[in-house]
């Protein structure tokens, strides 16, 4: 079910075995696409689900409520948003303000603050007297804040980048492969960054009700150009059965491994001509400083008449 997760986000982290941390800020629709990822994991798993949103990770962990499995199979969006997380703390003891220290809770019950609301009230020059430094981070735990990213830990040895389409749904073909163009420069330039190539791809499909579809291939050569990772996204693409116009495409390039230290291809901008002369000048350099005997064309070496006539009459019977 991480896996299921990380479908819908590039920002998985696990908090224990049986709870995560979901980003779905960068989603047009973040409210749908939980929904329709609750959905998911429940027909998945089969258990029931605790689950909540808001813009801080303890706070969405505070406000996590048991959902209906009869509502999560109607679709029914079943999370409530903490939209305004000062009014929904002031009624609650200061206890519930995980980020506070056991010991800063403590001195504010004893100075009267039961209640978060009570810390609400209190001026941050106060709290910066009474408290120091701390007094901030008091002032802003108690109004819901304290930002705290979720990591990109699942899976691991992994990225993800992401393009959205604006407001409105795209079902525009065009649009679309210039959507997948620019993922894939992205992408190239940071495996190349990384000086790392990608094992196998994801690419996601959300349509405008934060639903999706997504579809995975293993990368059986070390690609990172911009031109083969852009081919790899459009033929994955084109196996998707879209039915809705799209809102975002999120790729996530998994099983990262080290780069190996040579050039991967000749193939460039240049013509074939233009290719030709370069590499013959480069050998040039080598075999002058090498020696003629320390570069040769594939097609120089002659193979033994053994392997010749053997390559024929595989070629010939079609056995290999």
């Amino acid at each position: 079910w991480y896996d299921l997760c990380a479908e819908c986000s590039g920002q998985v982290e696990p908090i224990t075995p049986a709870s995560v941390a979901i980003d779905l800020s960068r989603h047009p629709q973040p409210l749908e696409t939980a929904g329709e990822l609750l959905k998911r994991i429940e027909l998945l798993v089969g258990l029931k689900i605790r689950a909540g949103m808001a813009g801080s990770k303890w706070l969405a962990q505070l406000s996590a409520v048991m959902l209906d499995p009869h509502a999560l199979s109607l679709g029914v969006p079943t999370v409530e948003p903490i939209t305004q997380p000062e009014e929904y703390l002031k009624g609650l003891p200061i206890e519930v303000v995980s980020p506070l220290a056991q010991k800063t809770k403590e001195r504010l019950k004893f100075l009267g603050c039961r209640l978060c609301g009570d810390v609400q009230r209190t001026d941050l020059s106060v709290l910066k007297r009474q408290f120091g430094q701390d007094g901030l981070t008091i002032w802003q735990a108690v109004r819901g804040g304290l930002y705290e990213p979720v990591k990109s830990v699942w899976p691991t040895e992994s990225f993800t980048r992401s393009i959205a389409f604006g407001e409105s749904p795209v079902n525009d073909l065009l649009l679309i492969e210039q959507g997948l163009l620019k993922l894939a420069q992205t992408a190239s330039r940071e495996l190349s960054l990384r000086a790392k190539t990608a094992g196998s791809l994801r690419l996601t499909v959300f349509d405008e009700d934060g639903r999706w579809l997504s579809d995975q291939r293993s990368l059986f050569k070390p690609f990172q150009s911009t031109l083969n990772l852009n081919t790899v996204l459009n033929q994955m693409f084109n196996r998707l059965e879209l039915l809705e116009p799209v809102m975002r495409l999120q790729a996530s390039f998994l099983d990262l491994k080290a780069q190996s230290n040579h050039q991967q291809t000749l193939v460039g901008e240049l013509s074939e001509k233009e290719q030709e002369v370069t590499v013959e000048s480069a050998l040039e350099r080598v075999r002058s400083a090498q020696g003629r005997a320390s570069v040769r064309r594939a097609s120089e070496i002659v193979l033994p008449r053994r392997e010749q006539v053997l390559r024929a009459w595989r070629h010939a019977v079609e056995w290999s």
